[in-house]
């Protein structure tokens, strides 16, 4: 456990563009009760690559959980463009 605690910030550091890096520090951040932590490295990894799966549905969930309703209602507008199904964002916006 601690190697794989410590393969991360390495991965990071040898590839900071690496949306997929940028998305397991998010991962792990949000299970930690981190979730201004998850939803920077959500930014980073869209930054990276904005047509992520799911990417802007993940980065409005985590600006829910920190009370930035408008971003996130943002977040899911922006969704369709870069691949996400507008039925599907309209389905997540569903519960707010």
């Amino acid at each position: 456990h601690n190697e794989s605690d410590a393969a991360l910030p390495r991965g990071l550091a040898s590839f900071p563009d690496s949306p997929e890096l940028h998305l397991l520090a998010a991962q792990g951040l949000k299970t930690s009760g981190n979730a201004a932590g998850a939803l920077a490295e959500t930014k980073r990894a869209l930054a990276a690559n904005p047509k992520l799966s799911h990417g802007f549905l993940q980065l409005a969930q985590l600006q829910f959980d920190v009370g930035q309703l408008d971003s996130a209602f943002e977040s899911m507008r922006q969704s369709p463009p870069f691949g996400e199904d507008s039925a599907t964002a309209a389905t997540f916006a569903l519960p707010w």
